[in-house]
């Protein structure tokens, strides 16, 4: 995974970004936090160089977090329950909503068992019922590093070497 900067990137907010990002709690303190809409004294670059600094840290706080979740789960699934997750969002585009990502993986497991069970021995059927209850104990955000890290294999020629090193099996 590398990481490309480009710098100077203008992006448009939509006002419900804009508030979703201004009431984000955060660790910091950013002089504008407490600002109100009308005080005059308040700058538009004030307002972007605000949005800009509480963005940064928001998404290297979701990196950070991702990371650490990550290596948490280190060794949790075998190869055997990784195809089962890339059966189970091969034709999935995942996006954070209402439902917890727990709930998500498991009805697109059962789904896989209900809809492609021709594919599966006893053995297959046992481990992704296995692969539930491994799902059941993780926590909301712990699925959803595993739906990351699941749909960044969705590729052609993937490999269990890319198996192994996604999911830091040994």
């Amino acid at each position: 995974m590398k990481n490309l900067i480009e710098k100077y990137i203008k992006i448009e907010i939509s006002p419900m970004v804009y508030e979703a990002v201004r009431n984000y709690p955060s660790g910091s303190i950013y002089p504008l936090e407490d600002y109100q809409e009308d005080d005059e004294t308040i700058t538009e670059e004030d307002k972007v160089y605000y949005l800009e600094a509480k963005i940064r840290d928001m998404i290297i706080d979701l990196t950070r977090l991702f990371n650490f979740t990550r290596k948490r789960l280190q060794g949790y699934f075998t190869i055997e329950e990784v195809y089962i997750l890339l059966r189970a969002f091969w034709n999935t585009l995942y996006h954070v909503g209402s439902i917890d990502p727990r709930k998500i993986i498991i009805a697109s497991i059962e789904d896989v068992l209900k809809y492609e069970s021709f594919d599966f021995d006893e053995e297959g059927i046992n481990i992704a019922k296995g692969l539930i209850e491994k799902i059941q104990k993780l926590t909301p955000f712990e699925a959803y590093v595993t739906i990351l890290l699941t749909c960044s294999l969705k590729k052609n020629n993937l490999t269990e070497d890319d198996i192994r090193e996604t999911f830091m099996i040994e």
